[in-house]
């Protein structure tokens, strides 16, 4: 029986082996993380495209995305500084996902993060939304 590895656990193909179709896993539970990992940075993503205006104000003519704040903007350096120390690595776009799964705390550093980053962020647009009326 054709085996493959997945998230550091064993699995066995039954069938296809295209997507997860035919797949009987020992361990759901990777997996499981797996698809929470990408849920809550879907979440995250679409959260903090949806309420950022197009341009950073603290970054004339950057665009201001989920990647620009989380990743780049001056204005989380620290929240982004105390992650980095957390994590013992500076934290990169593409291996983000990679690193919330490698522990616990890292899966917590990242959301802690993340979340600190969106109050920030619902905060601004709250007071936009009142400075308008």
């Amino acid at each position: 029986m054709p085996q493959k590895r997945v998230g550091g656990r064993t699995a066995e193909y039954h069938g296809s082996t295209s997507g997860l179709t035919g797949v009987t896993v020992k361990s759901t539970t990777t997996l499981h993380r797996c698809y929470q990992v990408t849920a809550v940075s879907g979440l995250i993503y679409t959260a903090l495209n949806t309420i950022i205006p197009p341009e950073c104000p603290s970054c004339p003519g950057v665009i201001e995305n989920a990647e620009h704040v989380f990743f780049e903007c001056p204005r989380f350096n620290s929240q982004r500084d105390l992650l980095e120390s957390i994590l013992h690595q500076k934290i990169q776009p593409d291996a983000v996902i990679e690193v919330m799964l490698s522990s616990i705390a890292s899966w917590d550093a990242i959301s802690t993060l993340a979340t600190e980053v969106l109050i920030d962020l619902r905060s601004i647009e709250r007071k936009r939304a009142n400075d308008n009326n």
